[in-house]
């Protein structure tokens, strides 16, 4: 069994771990069950094995977040508990959720950001599929994670260019999710009004999905929803926590994404770029680079580092 705490010590495997997650974290499929969708877009190490007393202010993640202890011993605390995380154990935290943590015996963890994707079912449970910061003894999670980092601290460059990190890592994440999803409670109790709501918002979800090849903005959907432009902006940004524009670019780029990371290369950029809705195949590489710090030529013909932005902001402490 590796000693992970003594391994990530070391500043040159933190970073040959990093980019051989981030390389697979570019061929990960997106994650989909009981109407319910999500997208991974942080895998990590971050800085490696952190020292005792090491602690982390109170601060919330925009993303599902979950910590897998790979040593030592790391206290998380929330408004309402403590949650003690050791190696093969699984801090959940909900999205927009505040925490801190220390180290109280030095240790790394693997931590992963997993983005919610507004489904019909997500928006009748405004987005919560829990609501509480758990801890999660999963068995069958430390042999996935033990292969995952053992196959990217190799210095040897494997076969098939992400793809068996990203197996790895959707096996990790399925069994996380597979423990997460029979625990959802009821929907939410909710108004006529935040009832319609819901389901307005769930119908402009829907026909952005079926629509992403098509050119469309906030003036045709709002007329097929018949309400007004500045009622569409309202109800986006209540249910989807963002604009039609930033959510249609969001799942635009996701999907030319995964149409670019899979095997058949027999579809021409040019016509991912089209089928994702864009007339430019030149706009849609500079977004794409933007977006992901690689060109969609790289991410199609050999493992690349995805660009990783920061994904959580500090909070004031919540018991206060």
């Amino acid at each position: 069994m590796p000693n992970w705490t003594q391994l990530l010590a070391s500043a040159e495997t933190v970073g040959r771990i990093n980019r051989r997650l981030s390389a697979g974290l570019a061929q990960c499929p997106a994650f989909e069950h009981g109407g319910w969708a999500f997208h991974c877009v942080q895998c990590h190490v971050g800085t490696g094995t952190y020292k005792a007393r090491f602690q982390a202010d109170w601060h919330l993640h925009q993303e599902y977040q979950f910590e897998i202890g790979l040593g030592g011993r790391i206290q998380f605390q929330t408004h309402s508990n403590k949650l003690k995380l050791c190696r093969g154990e699984v801090v959940a935290i909900p999205w927009k959720y505040p925490h801190r943590w220390h180290c109280e015996q030095a240790g790394p963890m693997l931590g992963i950001s997993l983005a919610l994707v507004p489904t019909v079912e997500s928006i009748r449970s405004n987005g919560w599929l829990f609501t509480e910061a758990r801890l999660m003894k999963l068995s069958a999670i430390k042999p996935l994670v033990d292969q995952l980092l053992e196959e990217a601290v190799s210095p040897a460059e494997p076969a098939f260019g992400g793809r068996r990190e990203a197996a790895r890592i959707f096996l990790m994440l399925s069994g996380i999710l597979q423990e997460l999803m029979p625990k959802v409670k009821g929907r939410i109790t909710a108004t006529a009004s935040e009832i319609r709501g819901q389901e307005m918002a769930a119908w402009a979800v829907h026909y952005v999905e079926e629509n992403l090849g098509n050119t469309f903005g906030a003036t045709t959907l709002a007329r097929e929803m018949k309400i007004s432009v500045r009622q569409l902006h309202r109800l986006f940004l209540k249910y989807i926590g963002r604009s039609l524009r930033e959510f249609l670019l969001e799942r635009r780029m996701e999907r030319a994404r995964t149409l670019l990371a899979s095997p058949d290369h027999e579809i021409q950029i040019k016509e991912i770029a089209f089928l994702c809705g864009f007339q430019s195949l030149a706009y849609f590489s500079n977004t794409f680079r933007r977006i992901y710090g690689v060109s969609p030529s790289e991410i199609r013909f050999k493992p690349v580092e995805l660009k990783s932005g920061e994904t959580s902001k500090r909070v004031a402490n919540p018991s206060r």
